[in-house]
């Protein structure tokens, strides 16, 4: 299971929309589902609930910038 990034267009505001795509793959990586969500915490709200509990962290440093100021290397 993934989720990722991604987007759309709101046709009456012109303006674009973030999504987050929740897909759940089979063994050989192929698509089985997949749920657009408008936040992120929303997706990952739908994953705890359906398969488990995933905390939700800020993994963001409060200095520096680059790859090598996130909390996550």
């Amino acid at each position: 299971m993934i989720i990722s990034l991604g987007g759309s267009f709101d046709e009456s505001s012109s303006e674009p929309i973030v999504e987050y795509l929740v897909t759940v793959l089979d063994e050989k990586q192929n698509e089985t589902f997949q749920q657009n969500f408008n936040n992120l915490e929303k997706a990952v709200d739908f994953v705890n609930d359906r398969y488990g509990l995933w905390s939700f962290e800020e993994l963001k440093a409060n200095d520096g910038d680059g790859c090598g100021s996130c909390e996550a290397h």
